[in-house]
């Protein structure tokens, strides 16, 4: 079975991300994750997130549209 995670992992600053528009494959990728419902995916691969990793530090809670979450942040 073919995952999000068989392409290839490319590596650009964010400056560079920024300034480059997405291809038509590359909208079409993020329009079809966009569409699934969080039942849909498969967050088995992920490591738990505990309250003791986030007081680590070692993890950052972001809300959509990258309100960070914590730390004194609202």
């Amino acid at each position: 079975m073919k995952t999000d995670f068989d392409m290839p992992a490319i590596k650009i600053s964010l400056a560079e991300a920024k300034s480059r528009p997405f291809t038509a494959a590359e909208r079409a990728r993020l329009a079809a994750l966009a569409a699934k419902s969080d039942a849909e995916i498969d967050f088995s691969d992920q490591p738990e997130i505990t309250d003791a990793v986030i007081a680590a530090g070692r993890v950052r809670i972001v809300r959509r549209g990258g309100a960070r979450v914590g730390a004194g942040r609202s």
